[in-house]
């Protein structure tokens, strides 16, 4: 787990996020609460990446898993600890 968060970390340091959850990452750290919707919206147009709903939701959820984000009942946050 240490190792992903640690090339999710990396990714971000890059220009445009590689995966689902480096983007997610890097939009959390810039703005928040953020929904599945908006997400998708934000990373398909403004960083013009080719990612699907369902591949946000799949992120966020694993990233939920991971103790990275929370989900609120205004949208999803990087939990404090992370």
């Amino acid at each position: 787990m240490i190792l992903a968060l640690l090339d999710n970390s990396l990714d971000m340091v890059s220009s445009k996020p590689k995966t689902a959850k480096s983007a997610i990452i890097h939009c959390l750290s810039n703005q928040w609460p953020i929904t599945a919707k908006q997400f998708t919206h934000l990373l398909q147009r403004q960083h013009g990446l080719a990612i699907t709903y369902q591949a946000i939701h799949k992120a966020l959820t694993e990233l939920e898993k991971e103790q990275v984000v929370e989900k609120t009942t205004k949208g999803y946050q990087l939990k404090d600890e992370w």
